[in-house]
């Protein structure tokens, strides 16, 4: 019994003990391990499109339409052509037919669904696509517009990540034949 009460009586100063060693301790480590900086860069990925919006009026053979990878990982890029009518205040005039747009494509395009053309290789980040134009946009309507209504082309650009391949293949579902597009929807 005597041993039992003697053991009860040191027992707070041994776990006292212990933690003031183990403090003690873990500052010394501290104090002692040099900070290291997180180098990991996570990607970017976007692009840039050198013309939001063209109208028929001012649209020339001088106009281009290219696409910059203005990410930080090498990726994908499509443009995507969308026109309707405006009237001359620049409201949308939602009563006539969509107007159609004709491209002549330059090499290393291919066309998909929607007037969406992809870039079949990809682009470094800050580098420039090639025209996508042979010649310029040819603007086709439907029917005859008023005199006061004009057609106005959007261009929209997207980019994907390159790598990995699944990335492009599974959400823009495009074929590839090494980093090349083949197919698209």
């Amino acid at each position: 019994m005597k041993n039992s009460k003697y053991i009860k009586q040191l027992l707070p100063m041994i776990l006292a003990v212990l933690v003031v060693l183990c403090g003690t301790v873990i500052a010394y480590m501290f104090s002692r391990t040099d900070v290291k900086e997180n180098e990991f860069i996570p990607a970017e990925v976007h692009c840039v499109v050198n013309k939001e919006s063209v109208s028929a009026r001012y649209f020339t053979a001088h106009d281009t339409v290219i696409a910059k990878n203005a990410g930080n990982i090498n990726a994908y890029l499509r443009v995507r052509l969308v026109s309707y009518w405006v009237d001359k205040e620049d409201h949308i005039v939602g009563t006539l037919p969509s107007p159609t747009v004709t491209v002549d494509m330059a090499s290393g395009w291919i066309k998909g669904s929607g007037d969406t053309y992809y870039y079949t290789k990809p682009i470094a980040p800050g580098d420039w696509t090639p025209q996508l134009l042979n010649s310029p946009i040819v603007l086709q309507t439907q029917g005859t517009a008023p005199d006061e209504y004009y057609q106005v082309v959007v261009i929209l650009g997207e980019a994907i990540q390159s790598l990995p391949a699944n990335a492009v293949t599974d959400s823009w579902h495009v074929g590839l034949s090494g980093d090349i597009i083949t197919s698209v929807p």
